[in-house]
């Protein structure tokens, strides 16, 4: 219940619950399967000004930068 960020391992078919403070709109993977950044902007309610990252190895919230505008998107830039 509340806000949180399923991680599935394709392999095993593990799932991994990160309960966040925050909900989200959505999520993108770094190449290399370490890090996840997600918007912070929400298109029903309680969206925030930000990008929260997590460090997936550790499965938890690495910090929060802030952005202006509810970012309901995000991508990578190479």
């Amino acid at each position: 219940s509340g806000p949180s960020l399923a991680v599935y391992d394709l392999h095993s078919g593990r799932e991994r619950i990160l309960p966040l403070a925050r909900a989200h709109e959505q999520v993108v993977v770094s190449g290399d399967g370490r890090w996840a950044y997600l918007s912070g902007g929400f298109t029903f309610h309680d969206g925030w000004n930000g990008i929260t990252v997590i460090d997936l190895q550790a499965l938890a919230v690495a910090g929060e930068i802030a952005v202006p505008d509810l970012p309901l998107d995000i991508r990578l830039a190479h």
